[in-house]
């Protein structure tokens, strides 16, 4: 009867730590999918960022705001002799 006890409490605890490394395995798994896509997202973002740089630093240059500025909107460049003080009284 111990014998019998003893080799069934053997098994089940086997059966027990197969059923964790299993459980385990599964939880790294879907960790591991994760991770994978978090740093797939992480890239996507850090090119929209460069792209946004880029775009910002293309609409800071002068050059492209003067051409926007004459040609759309039909602005004129200002001499600075054509500009005349307002004196306030």
């Amino acid at each position: 009867m111990k014998r019998s006890t003893f080799v069934a409490i053997f098994v089940c605890t086997n059966l027990a730590f197969l059923m964790l490394h299993i459980h385990k395995q599964s939880q790294v798994t879907k960790l591991s999918y994760e991770k994978q896509k978090r740093d797939q997202e992480i890239n996507t973002l850090e090119k929209r960022k460069c792209e946004l740089t880029h775009d910002l630093q293309t609409v800071h240059d002068r050059t492209l705001v003067k051409q926007f500025a004459v040609n759309k909107l039909d602005l004129k460049p200002v001499k600075i002799a054509q500009i005349k003080k307002v004196n306030e009284a």
